[in-house]
């Protein structure tokens, strides 16, 4: 105890030197902040020998901080995973809509658009076709057929492939 309050007369004569040697007010107010600053951790030494070992507070808050790192790492690794499914999902969708389209173009039928659903577990549960503008528009036997080639191809019910002219 009389060491920490020696420390602190110590401390307190050494700024009041210091703060008479500066001579411009701006740096007074930095001085006065760090001084402030040193002044607190003095304060607080016993206390933190009195709350024990001073190497049990630095696990302690080491655990903490971990703790938060940690859960910090894991909320970013579930937005990263999060980001990856729906790239995967998106890039399936557009494999689908480009393997439509030539099977469209195989048919002599131009596609200006397709929109591809997909269920929860990455399965096609529709498709929306629309169709290019041509000089001859396909037949309704044409595009029959090659709804129901989709139909089976990805094996959709009949309301779940829907053609647009």
């Amino acid at each position: 105890m009389e060491e920490w309050i020696q420390r602190i007369a110590i401390y307190i004569v050494l700024v009041t030197v210091l703060r008479s040697l500066i001579s411009r007010p701006q740096y007074q107010q930095y001085f006065r902040f760090v001084s402030g600053l040193i002044l607190i951790l003095l304060l607080i030494t016993p206390v933190v020998g009195v709350l024990g070992d001073d190497s049990r507070l630095y696990e302690i808050l080491n655990r903490h901080l971990y703790q938060l790192d940690l859960e910090d790492i894991k909320s970013s690794l579930q937005l990263a995973e999060g980001q990856r499914k729906e790239l995967i999902r998106e890039e399936y969708r557009r494999s689908i809509s480009i393997q439509v389209t030539d099977l469209a173009e195989q048919r002599g039928l131009s596609v200006q658009e397709v929109q591809v659903t997909l269920g929860a577990e990455e399965e096609v549960t529709g498709l929306e076709i629309h169709m290019a503008s041509q000089q001859q528009s396909p037949s309704k036997a044409e595009l029959r057929e090659f709804r129901s080639l989709l139909q089976q191809y990805y094996q959709l019910g009949e309301e779940s492939v829907v053609i647009w002219i």
